[in-house]
């Protein structure tokens, strides 16, 4: 069975071909979105280009909140419609998934350059629970439980909870009354959280050890809450930016701070560093 496979940001569109749960090599293509009017024109042209055999899966990842057969894109106006998708193309199946979600489903499949490590040792074989965190245009989290037919990936829209009190009471020590701007967890941590705060911020050099610092003030309560023994992996292009040099010290000293649960293991911390990791998650997710 031909699967195709599709990691939709607000920027760009990733596609490739997939069988037996793996992307196939040499079929990955990037579209920039600007170019079509809709998701479908993108895979119409794919497809003219690749001429796969018939295909009988789709997976679509997308940056958005994923409903009950249909999706829509946060910062397009495209929505995917799961009946539609399926008549159009001739799929037995679709699925569409949120973003961070198929990251979480691509965990297993994530190996050497894929990689990097931040923080802490191995996850120890008993550790079942990881945690996705995504920081770039948005911020996002998806829950991975691991079983023995690969994990299991929620879905979340964890940028729009207030934002933690550890993170809002530091902004107020740093800007004053001015931290009323970052109401929510994604008013802060995004690219324009990020260049809000910046901009708030006098000289250029602490800024990225203050902001390593609040990221990782927001770990902490995040390996509490989801209790990520197995690890948390980041992802996203303000993340990348951030956790390195000076913005990386100061989010391990800030993640290891004591929390109200004991522990004598910090959960390891990772970074994602394959572009094409979306596209690995949808080829591994499992269509009932």
């Amino acid at each position: 069975m031909v699967r195709l496979v599709a990691d939709i940001g607000g920027t760009n569109t990733r596609l490739a071909l997939a069988e037996v749960g793996a992307v196939l090599d040499g079929t990955q293509q990037r579209f920039s979105n600007d170019d079509f009017d809709s998701f479908d024109a993108v895979v119409a042209h794919y497809l003219a280009d690749v001429a796969p055999r018939s295909l009988t899966e789709l997976v679509a990842a997308l940056a958005g909140p994923v409903g009950h057969g249909s999706a829509r894109l946060t910062n397009r106006d495209w929505t995917l419609e799961v009946a539609a998708l399926s008549e159009r193309f001739a799929v037995s199946s679709v699925r569409l998934i949120n973003d961070l979600s198929a990251l979480g489903y691509a965990l297993p499949a994530l190996t050497g350059d894929d990689l990097m490590s931040l923080s802490g040792d191995p996850a120890p074989s008993w550790a079942d629970q990881s945690l996705v965190v995504g920081i770039g245009t948005g911020l996002n989290v998806s829950f991975a439980l691991n079983g023995p037919a690969g994990p299991v990936a929620s879905r979340a829209e964890f940028g729009h909870v207030s934002m933690p009190s550890a993170v809002k009471n530091r902004l107020v020590e740093v800007i004053g009354d001015r931290a009323d701007a970052f109401a929510t967890a994604e008013d802060c941590f995004s690219g324009r959280g990020y260049a809000l705060l910046q901009n708030m911020v006098q000289n250029g050099d602490p800024f990225t050890a203050l902001y390593g610092e609040l990221i990782g003030l927001l770990a902490r309560d995040l390996r509490l809450a989801f209790m990520a023994d197995a690890g948390l992996y980041f992802a996203g292009s303000v993340a990348r930016v951030t956790l390195q040099g000076d913005g990386l010290a100061a989010f391990e000293q800030a993640y290891a701070k004591p929390t109200a649960v004991a522990s004598d293991v910090l959960p390891p911390v990772r970074m994602i560093t394959d572009d094409m990791a979306a596209l690995k998650g949808c080829a591994g997710v499992v269509l009932s």
